[in-house]
């Protein structure tokens, strides 16, 4: 279960002479919410979620999880820290292709030190519909069973946040809703889950709805 707190959060923009990326966010995630991210491309959705998991820092402004201020931690603990506590689900797959479906699933935990039980890794590849493939190599799957892979390793790890850019991108309707049934599933269980999304039914099926506009919240829905 993992709190996030944001206060003012602004991000420039490289391009001085251009809005800022993110302009002041102020929000409150609590442990095992299943917060969707909205608004048109360019918004700052993605951004928004680097910043959360640590890939970006901020301009200005806190970032917290857990109420430890991501701006205090070296590279190396920010590392440390998702490898422990975030889940990440990124519109790149991030699939390596020398490994095959399992031992993507199992990696992060390979990477801790801590290997999972084999029964573990086809657990989460039952929930996400590939318990068959797990032998197979990413080239043999398509990029909607490729993105399945990737949330399958999260599911796996049983982290106590998620972090999802478009993870139903690459999916037909069926597939994205087998795998927002399972971010809502794993909210219901304390994990928090925040979710950018460009898909109306997946964010409907979220606990909250926030709408960012030209880096700003517009609107927070619950």
């Amino acid at each position: 279960m993992t709190r996030i707190d944001l206060r003012d959060v602004v991000v420039t923009h490289p391009d001085r002479r251009r809005p800022p990326i993110l302009a002041g966010i102020d929000l409150t995630v609590l442990p095992g919410e299943f917060v969707a991210l909205e608004g048109a491309s360019g918004a700052g959705k993605t951004t928004l979620l680097a910043c959360l998991a640590g890939l970006d820092r901020p301009s200005r402004g806190l970032v917290a999880l857990d109420g430890v201020d991501l701006r205090s931690l070296s590279p190396r603990r920010l590392a440390a820290l998702r490898s422990h506590g975030v889940g990440l689900v990124l519109q790149r797959d991030n699939v390596l292709s020398a490994l095959s479906v399992a031992e993507n699933v199992g990696l992060p935990a390979r990477i801790r030190g801590r290997p999972l039980p084999d029964t573990q890794v086809l657990e989460a590849l039952h929930a996400v519909g590939l318990a068959d493939r797990a032998e197979a190599r990413p080239a043999q799957l398509s990029g909607g069973e490729r993105q399945r892979v990737a949330v399958a390793r999260c599911l796996a790890s049983r982290v106590p946040l998620i972090l999802a850019d478009e993870p139903t991108e690459a999916l037909d309707r069926h597939g994205a809703g087998i795998v927002v049934d399972l971010l809502r599933h794993q909210a219901e269980r304390g994990c928090t889950v925040v979710m950018v999304t460009h898909d109306a039914d997946a964010a409907a099926r979220a606990h909250r709805r926030v709408l960012l506009e030209r880096g700003m919240i517009r609107s927070d829905r619950r």
